[in-house]
């Protein structure tokens, strides 16, 4: 099976019914969809972040 999305997209519109509409920042278009079927983005991890190294608290 050949998804025909690639994404990820924007969320325009949410309807009472269920159907988002979302827009594809890339093709500069809208569409809708049934919101069962979408599902959310996570940004894949990346080792070229930032690094913060945490100190021990001083005791009293």
């Amino acid at each position: 099976m050949i998804s025909w999305w690639t994404g990820p997209f924007v969320i325009h519109e949410v309807q009472p019914n269920g159907v988002v509409q979302v827009f594809n920042p890339t093709g500069n278009q809208t569409f809708k969809v049934n919101g069962h079927r979408l599902k959310p983005f996570i940004e894949p991890y990346s080792t070229d972040k930032e690094e913060i190294n945490l100190i021990e608290p001083q005791q009293l």
